[in-house]
């Protein structure tokens, strides 16, 4: 029995979306976003979502969270990429500070794909760059049959992938950060297996992050060659979570601290206008970058004392998710997760924003696969998408 093959035509975006305020307004419906960033195993926050968020001068296309609090930043065009979309996409990242970079495009050459994988290197580990071609296509069975439409999405650049780069190709400095947070991370799971979980290699860079279970913060080690400094911070994203403990939180934190890691100073960074506020714990050491063999002798007290930092700034952070504010109690909860799943901590509801249609495909999405449905001609401008949940095909490859 021959098996039975459809024959699919691709063509463009144009066909289907007028503009790309049309393509933003349909991939920003519900149904559409969730399967679009499915495809990226990121857990989102459908009730964050924005579209055409003011960036200076500039608009967003789309802006949302995911359900640890990063920031997800999707910059869609129509045709192949070109300087001006890359342009606007760095800017609205470094604005917004996302943590995932989404272009999405019908064509991309050698050079900005090349620019994408040099961003995702260059970067570390919070920051991941994404490029993805968006693929329409059409089928006939026969004479007899309904033409459909389907659409799918092929990465052109995953973060994964920059996984692979063989070290030989990092600079001295970056195999030096390498070894330094390779043998961080032997030290710490000999000595403290259960304060730390199961840490995981990230990128070669100054700054090395420590999961935690608490939304909008982390825990971080830096180091700054430069000043020779080693550094434990604890960092809060929600700025009034410091501000509204300030009263007796800096003096509280700094008592016990003092006597979790003696003759320690800490340092609080909230001043008004920072995207970030920071708790700092900071100490001067003999290190050598150049040197980039990692002994014991030279760098077992450096790790003894930031293990120690880390997990004295875990605990009394800790402690404060029972500080009652506001007749309310903080639940947040700062347990160590490394080695399990994130638990989400859900924030006050929120209408999501409206999100106007525009010219409405008659496609549908999935992440695996392309489901087809028939085609309904013309398309009217205030039709809306059917997203039918029908089992798909097998994905062919």
């Amino acid at each position: 029995m021959d098996p039975r093959i459809d024959y699919f035509d691709e063509y463009e975006l144009t066909e289907v979306w007028n503009n790309e305020r049309d393509f933003t307004e349909w991939l920003a419906k519900k149904e559409n976003i969730e399967k679009f960033i499915s495809v990226f195993d990121i857990e989102v926050d459908i009730s964050t979502i924005t579209t055409f968020l003011p960036v200076d001068k500039l608009q967003a296309d789309i802006v949302l969270k995911d359900k640890s609090g990063d920031t997800i930043i999707i910059e869609l065009q129509l045709g192949s990429a070109d300087d001006e979309h890359l342009g606007k996409l760095l800017a609205y990242a470094a604005n917004k500070e996302a943590n995932y970079i989404i272009w999405v495009f019908e064509n991309i050459s050698d050079e900005y794909r090349e620019t994408l994988h040099w961003l995702n290197r260059r970067t570390n580990s919070s920051t991941e760059f994404y490029g993805v071609r968006v693929v329409l296509e059409q089928s006939k069975k026969s004479e007899n049959t309904e033409t459909t439409r389907s659409i799918r999405y092929e990465f052109e650049c995953d973060p994964i992938d920059e996984d692979s780069e063989s070290s030989d190709e990092l600079t001295n400095l970056e195999q030096y950060y390498d070894n330094f947070w390779e043998a961080f991370q032997k030290y710490v799971r000999e000595k403290y297996p259960s304060e730390f979980g199961s840490l995981k290699p990230q990128k070669p860079d100054k700054n090395y992050s420590i999961p935690i279970n608490f939304k909008g913060g982390t825990l971080a080690a830096y180091i700054d060659i430069k000043s020779k400094e080693i550094s434990g911070q604890f960092i809060n994203r929600d700025k009034n979570w410091f501000r509204q403990r300030m009263t007796n939180f800096e003096t509280d934190i700094k008592s016990k601290f003092g006597v979790l890691v003696p003759g320690q100073i800490l340092d609080f960074d909230t001043k008004r206008g920072r995207k970030v506020s920071k708790v700092i714990a900071k100490k001067k050491f003999e290190i050598d970058h150049e040197d980039l063999t990692i002994s014991d002798a030279t760098y077992e007290p450096i790790f003894k004392w930031l293990a120690s930092v880390l997990i004295a700034m875990k605990q009394i952070i800790k402690e404060q998710r029972d500080i009652k504010l506001n007749g309310k109690v903080d639940e947040t909860d700062l347990q160590s997760e490394a080695h399990s799943q994130p638990v989400s901590v859900e924030s006050p509801s929120e209408t999501p924003p409206q999100v106007t249609a525009g010219t409405a495909p008659p496609v549908v999405v999935t992440s695996t696969s392309v489901v087809q449905v028939p085609v309904a001609q013309p398309v009217s401008a205030s039709a809306s998408p059917q997203i039918q949940d029908t089992p798909p095909p097998a994905a062919t490859e």
